[in-house]
């Protein structure tokens, strides 16, 4: 199951850094038992300078919703994937939600 992917930021400068994708988990077709009707939800990308939604389904691991995208000189958010850093002072980015995501990417000056 996926987690909706993060906004881009906004921009400053003319730059600003891309949103990270959703987080990704992989569940067994055995796990989910007993047989019958589910619900499942299902977490929407996120708009400029907003992170991503989770997904969650019934008690199994919620996927985590990626990162927003950095505007100059502020870090991009954390998610399932991180938000990747401004081109324009850019920071350091940190890391994606273990097992579900990357850290974001720095932008260049």
């Amino acid at each position: 199951m996926v987690a909706g992917g993060g906004g881009g930021g906004k921009t400053s400068g003319g730059s600003s850094g891309g949103g990270g994708a959703g987080g990704l988990l992989f569940i067994p077709k055995d796990t989910i038992f007993p047989p019958g009707a589910k619900t499942i939800v299902v977490g929407n990308g996120g708009a400029i300078d907003t992170d991503g939604v989770d997904t969650s389904f019934i008690s199994l691991t919620t996927a985590i919703g990626g990162g927003s995208g950095a505007t100059a000189g502020s870090p991009g958010s954390d998610g399932g994937s991180r938000g990747g850093t401004s081109h324009h002072y850019p920071t350091t980015p940190g890391t994606g939600v273990s097992g579900q995501g990357n850290a974001g990417g720095n932008g260049g000056n």
